[in-house]
């Protein structure tokens, strides 16, 4: 999700901090790459395993295209990322959608209306040909890879033609297809190779750096999404992927002011 978010605003520029913020980086080297007067280094505390742990799991999977990150598409809670979904449920996952929001009482009744059952099953079917037209049209443009074609070979320049084109006005980016073309075709890919700072960087200092906002991202954490099931609860992997990336952003884009309620928002919708 950071990478989507940087490829939006930039690789921000070396800039100073506030006094307080300077006397409490002392400890940071010195270098032509600094985030700041005093960047981001190697400098290891208590966090680091946790940290590591965390970006290693939050790495883009590299599969075969034809594969989903999503195994039980169009079930209950089966278009989240597993990553982000609850360890225990509280109630039932039939209680959900196939993206975690809680079930109205219409939406209820049209799991027992066969007509609408037989319009979702319709809608389903045009969704996998749209997706299939996606996998065709991407194995096309890399046509002289010999191998099995993974999101790893996908070079980003040759999904821009106006196929690629027609295919989004036609039907847009499939759900299955998004974590790994979202990044592509914003830049985000790009930038995060050339960021002179890692996301685990970034982690281990922003989970210090400045209380009164995290004490602000706290506030507005379980109010942004409450009616999902990977953001209603403190513990839940999604409020704390949240968490991670609204310190981080806050951290690395100080000229925003640190943090404001809305950029949860854009951050949940890539997150979920």
């Amino acid at each position: 999700m950071l990478i989507v978010f940087v490829a939006l605003r930039g690789i921000p520029e070396p800039q100073k901090r506030t006094k307080r913020a300077r006397m409490s980086e002392t400890k940071y080297k010195k270098g032509q790459k600094a985030k700041y007067a005093e960047s981001l280094t190697e400098d290891k505390d208590e966090s680091t395993t946790k940290q590591r742990k965390t970006c290693e799991t939050s790495a883009e999977i590299d599969a075969v295209i034809h594969s989903s990150p999503f195994p039980q598409e169009n079930e209950p809670c089966g278009s989240i990322l597993p990553s982000v979904l609850p360890r225990i449920f509280d109630d039932p996952a039939e209680f959900f959608n196939e993206y975690g929001f809680r079930k109205s009482e219409q939406e209820e009744g049209r799991d027992r209306d066969m007509t609408a059952v037989k319009e979702d099953a319709m809608e389903q079917k045009a969704a996998s040909e749209h997706r299939m037209k996606w996998i065709a049209a991407v194995e096309f443009a890399h046509s002289d890879m010999k191998n099995e074609l993974k999101w790893s070979d996908v070079k980003t320049e040759r999904l821009t033609s106006d196929k690629f084109e027609a295919l989004i006005r036609e039907g847009g980016i499939p759900h299955a297809m998004r974590p790994f073309i979202w990044p592509r075709l914003s830049g985000g890919s790009e930038k995060k190779k050339e960021a002179p700072y890692t996301y685990e960087d970034v982690l281990r200092h922003s989970s210090s750096d400045n209380p009164s906002i995290g004490v602000q991202i706290e506030k507005d954490l379980l109010r942004t999404l409450p009616n999902n099931i990977c953001f209603y609860r403190k513990i839940s992997v999604g409020v704390e992927s949240l968490r991670r990336v609204l310190k981080a952003v806050a951290y690395i884009y100080p000229d925003l002011a640190g943090y404001w309620w809305d950029l949860s928002w854009v951050a949940i919708r890539v997150l979920h």
